[in-house]
């Protein structure tokens, strides 16, 4: 007998447009990902030239490039889905998890600083970030999600214990490593037809 619940499942999209949608969560990775990469050289280096800046834009356009190539491929297939009632309530709680998370940076942000603890600003965006992805892997039903989450929140903890600091430049190369990584398998084949929910 099939469980009450059951018939409350939403279709889970096409092959297509779950391609489509990792492929717009890999835009996200990997301009974000650059961002960190950034960061994270800024405070490695002192005054680095300008060609140091190349170092984590030209592998962020690749990947960018890559994810918008594949996203217009199926992005008919992704609208098709995202039209249906159950993707529309998905993507409310997607930016609502969003939301949430920029809401704690601010408040948590506030807090260090008002506790003298401002160094443990970028340890505290890292682990935020990593455990948004939590909830993601459950609502979007993609798994990947949930080992960037806890890869970014180890991050978070292990960059200052090894380096002594929490304004280490570690903490963001780290970071926008594993969105880069994250980004890659998105795209990649071996990821392919394996997020029934259409993950971003």
């Amino acid at each position: 007998m099939p469980h009450p619940t059951d018939t409350a499942m939403p279709p889970p999209p096409s092959p297509e447009a779950a391609r489509a949608g990792r492929a717009v969560g890999a835009m996200f990775f990997s301009v974000f990902g650059g961002l960190w990469i950034a960061l994270g050289l800024s405070g490695l280096v002192d005054h680095p030239p300008a060609w140091v800046w190349l170092l984590p834009a030209l592998p962020a356009l690749a990947l960018l490039r890559q994810a918008l190539a594949v996203y217009r491929r199926h992005r008919q297939a992704r609208a098709a889905h995202e039209a249906l009632p159950e993707a529309k309530r998905r993507a409310s709680l997607f930016h609502w998890i969003n939301g949430g998370q920029w809401v704690a940076v601010f408040v948590l942000g506030n807090a260090l600083r008002w506790a003298g603890w401002a160094g443990w600003f970028l340890p505290m965006v890292i682990a935020v970030v990593g455990l948004h992805f939590l909830p993601l892997a459950r609502l979007f039903r993609y798994r990947p999600h949930l080992l960037t989450g806890l890869a970014l929140i180890a991050l978070a903890i292990l960059a200052p214990l090894a380096t002594g600091r929490p304004d280490n430049a570690w903490g963001p190369l780290g970071t926008g490593l594993i969105l880069w990584a994250s980004a890659a398998w998105a795209l990649s084949p071996w990821a392919a037809d394996r997020s029934p929910a259409g993950a971003r």
